[in-house]
């Protein structure tokens, strides 16, 4: 098992709600999971704070590559302070091995699931959004981080209140899982031939699995794909299957963001434009 993981941290992963982890994280709820990983609801019974903790699935906890994004995320996300990017509390092990990540706790929704209620959003809260997202985006970039899966579902809509009791919306970007160090390699590089991301918002230099080639711009692509979907209703590209879909991105022209909406400004057509 990877990094001395045995099977009694893989058979406790399954019931880890009600269970006081590294002997500080109270396991509150479920609040989502992925294909890696899920997250959950917990209390910091050292300062009695609220976190979300992510702890890696059963099968996983078997790969080292794995293992390795784990904590190459946590390292990571710990070093880039923005307001608009999910801050990693702390990095930990249960007394049975199982690695823990802690992070600050997000009430609200993902743009994913917002967009499945609403399918075109406002131009003044897609700026809004783009903006945001970009800062945090440009921070990541300036630090050397390229995040490497910008979609819907790792922007975050956080509904914080201020010092009056006023609710406020702050945009997350979360889930930095893929991320990559530009100029630096780890023990869990991406192996040639692979290609990272969701198919929908990769890059056409992305589709090639040639990671070297891959750089900033290909987090510009995505977020320009966000935008395009938030201000039309659909994606730029769309395909009956996976490969199919690459290829598509690879050698077409994405249909052009003016023919389905007739009232965005020219400017805006034009940003979405030069991001893709």
């Amino acid at each position: 098992p990877a990094k001395g993981l045995g099977m009694g941290a893989i058979a406790k992963q399954g019931s880890a709600i009600g269970r006081v982890l590294a002997g500080r994280y109270r396991v509150e709820a479920v609040l989502g999971r992925g294909a890696m990983g899920s997250v959950y609801r917990a209390v910091d019974q050292e300062n009695n704070r609220v976190c979300a903790i992510k702890l890696m699935h059963q099968f996983a906890t078997l790969d080292d590559r794995a293992y390795l994004r784990f904590v190459h995320e946590a390292q990571i996300v710990a070093q880039l302070y923005h307001p608009n990017i999910v801050q990693v509390w702390g990095f930990d092990r249960d007394e049975d091995g199982t690695p823990i990540m802690a992070m600050e706790f997000l009430e609200g929704q993902d743009l994913h699931t917002y967009l499945s209620t609403e399918s075109k959003i406002p131009l003044a809260r897609v700026i809004e959004v783009v903006r945001v997202v970009g800062g945090a985006l440009h921070a990541a970039h300036a630090a050397g981080v390229l995040h490497r899966d910008i979609k819907p579902k790792n922007i975050f809509l956080s509904h914080q209140k201020n010092s009056r009791g006023e609710e406020l919306e702050i945009v997350k970007v979360v889930d930095f899982g893929l991320s990559k160090v530009l100029g630096m390699h780890h023990a869990n590089e991406t192996a040639p031939g692979t290609i990272l991301g969701t198919a929908e918002y990769v890059a056409p230099e992305s589709t090639l699995g040639m990671p070297e080639m891959i750089d900033f711009r290909a987090d510009q692509w995505a977020l320009g794909v966000v935008a395009y979907r938030m201000l039309s209703g659909r994606l730029p590209y769309e395909a009956a299957d996976v490969i199919t879909l690459l290829l598509t991105i690879r050698q077409a022209h994405h249909t052009p963001l003016r023919e389905l909406v007739r009232d965005v400004p020219a400017h805006v057509v034009s940003a979405v434009d030069r991001a893709m």
